[in-house]
């Protein structure tokens, strides 16, 4: 078990972390799902939660809630907001016991340098924590470009995983085999639930995302990579899935984006629940209009107090909605 405490005080991070010692989820010799089922315990499928700082929604949850007051005063800067959301998700995150986090590398980067600052910064509390890391960024580009990236992202931040989009071949992932034949890990865009997915994904018979799906298993297999691979895979198309896709992924780890705010939450379809399957909630936690967590505020046996624990309620409403979507 991990237990945390966080706040933002006078803007110094306070964070106090126990947490098992056992795990080695580090360990070169531990694939993929094995790393996953070490980071969590919570069935059948567990939650990741994305940090994702738009903090123009952020405020406006924070003003609905009415504990503005309470917290950093308005004047301070875009950075600061930035930090007291992390801070708070994260600590939030641990007390339910959620073993991964996705940092979405947009919303730190609208802020140049100053955001980058910021990730660093939450990255190192999230492996202080245990948490399992993965960096979005869905990167995809020539072997030299692929290779600095990796170098960032593998090295810099420390990150155990991170996103890739594939159109670009082999020479995407091929960048990356050091550390995917070692300890590290990627997820492969492969369908995503954006309204215009369907334009390419959908696209020829058999459909192009077929084709990827079957080009991207033999090359990590040939390369002996395939215990460091997993897939992106929207609520909505997961659902979709025909009973052929849906075999042919059964051993693979899904990181699945859509719960909560993109509609995801019809079921898997075919996918049989697994533990190393992650679903991804992000913007679901402060959403300002969900009629079920207006339920949930209102059935709460007392007001949050902070910005901790109003995502420490919405993330325990999402792990009580996964498990019940999927048993």
């Amino acid at each position: 078990m991990i237990r945390s405490s966080a706040c933002l005080v006078e803007g110094k991070s306070q964070v106090g972390v126990a947490m098992d010692t056992d795990k080695g989820c580090e360990a070169a010799s531990m694939n993929l799902k094995q790393r996953l089922m070490a980071h969590h315990k919570i069935q059948p499928a567990p939650l990741c939660v994305g940090v994702d700082p738009h903090l123009d929604k952020l405020l406006r949850l924070v003003r609905q809630e009415g504990f503005m007051d309470r917290g950093p005063s308005m004047l301070r800067s875009p950075a600061y907001y930035m930090r007291w959301f992390g801070e708070s998700l994260l600590a939030a995150a641990v007390r339910c016991e959620v073993g991964v986090v996705k940092f979405q590398l947009a919303c730190f980067e609208v802020l140049g340098a100053r955001g980058w600052a910021e990730l660093e910064e939450l990255v190192k509390l999230a492996r202080a924590a245990g948490m399992y890391v993965i960096l979005d960024g869905k990167w995809g580009d020539i072997q030299s470009t692929m290779r600095a990236y990796g170098e960032m992202i593998y090295e810099r931040m420390e990150a155990h995983s991170a996103t890739i989009n594939p159109y670009m071949g082999r020479d995407v992932w091929l960048a990356w085999k050091p550390w995917l034949q070692g300890e590290r890990s990627v997820y492969v865009v492969w369908r995503t639930s954006n309204p215009s997915a369907s334009e390419f994904q959908e696209h020829g018979s058999p459909a192009l995302a077929d084709l990827i799906l079957q080009r991207l298993l033999e090359s990590f297999a040939e390369h002996d990579m395939m215990a460091s691979l997993g897939l992106v895979v929207g609520a909505g198309p997961l659902a979709r899935l025909t009973q052929d896709a849906a075999q042919l992924i059964a051993q693979t780890p899904l990181l699945i984006p859509g719960l909560g705010a993109q509609g995801g939450g019809a079921g898997q379809g075919h996918v049989v629940p697994k533990p190393w399957q992650i679903w991804n909630v992000s913007r679901g936690l402060y959403a300002e209009t969900d009629p079920a967590l207006q339920d949930e505020h209102s059935r709460a046996e007392s007001p949050p107090d902070d910005l901790m624990e109003i995502f420490e309620q919405r993330i325990k409403f999402f792990q009580r909605y996964l498990n019940r979507l999927l048993l």
